[in-house]
């Protein structure tokens, strides 16, 4: 294990080269994660990261929701340790973070747990935000819209995307944005001011509500009608 000493060093490099700096040595290694553990209150979807520092387990709680951002945070508490921070000052920077950029956030309203990530979609990220929000408590509620400037492959990628949702065992789910609309027979909406018109006679049960789609369907404008 790379001691405190070392920790500091500056990677030796060659006149011409650049070295990114390999991930199976020196100073990234001490920030390889051990294990995750997940939060009991799942609705959150916080989760903890356990780091073998210098013979110390630390536990640091995060709360982005997502264990897509595990990768993430891992590369930043890497970076911070090889720089020579503190992995207190990491740990405090970490926990500190709430997300507001509609990123992976947890917004409650009325009781409800919003998990906000309208800021962009593609498929991967999709998929990635639907096997997330399965794993919350309570009743569930998903609004998707369209993953936009895929091309070609934009009709089968969104028909993958509906398919997969509707074997999650979400209580509904709805979608907005033409693409979606093509191809979803039931609660289908082509922009957000149909949406919000729907919302209005037909106020949200559910506990949980994700919100996912690319910016330029501005989902986050129907936040005041849920």
């Amino acid at each position: 294990m790379t001691s405190p000493n070392e920790l500091n060093k500056t990677p030796g490099t060659n006149p011409g080269e650049i070295e990114i700096c390999d991930l199976s040595d020196k100073e990234f290694k001490i920030a390889v994660l051990k294990k995750l553990k997940e939060m009991q209150d799942n609705r959150e979807k916080k989760f903890k990261i356990l780091l073998d520092i210098f013979n110390k387990e630390t536990e640091i709680i995060s709360n982005l929701t997502g264990r897509y951002n595990y990768d993430n945070i891992s590369a930043a508490i890497s970076l911070g340790l090889h720089f020579g921070l503190d992995i207190r000052d990491i740990k405090q920077a970490i926990e500190e973070y709430f997300p507001s950029n509609m990123r992976s956030q947890i917004q409650k309203k009325d009781g409800k747990t919003l998990v906000l990530d309208t800021y962009n979609a593609n498929p991967s990220s999709m998929q990635a935000s639907l096997e997330n929000f399965r794993t919350f408590l309570g009743t569930k509620l998903i609004i998707i819209g369209d993953m936009l400037e895929l091309g070609e492959e934009s009709a089968a990628e969104h028909q993958h995307i509906l398919d997969f949702a509707k074997t999650c065992g979400f209580d509904s789910i709805i979608t907005v944005g033409p693409n979606f609309k093509n191809i979803n027979t039931n609660l289908a909406f082509l922009n957000t001011s149909e949406l919000a018109d729907y919302l209005q006679s037909n106020p949200v049960t559910q506990e949980n509500i994700l919100l996912k789609a690319s910016r330029g369907i501005a989902l986050e404008k129907i936040i005041d009608y849920i």
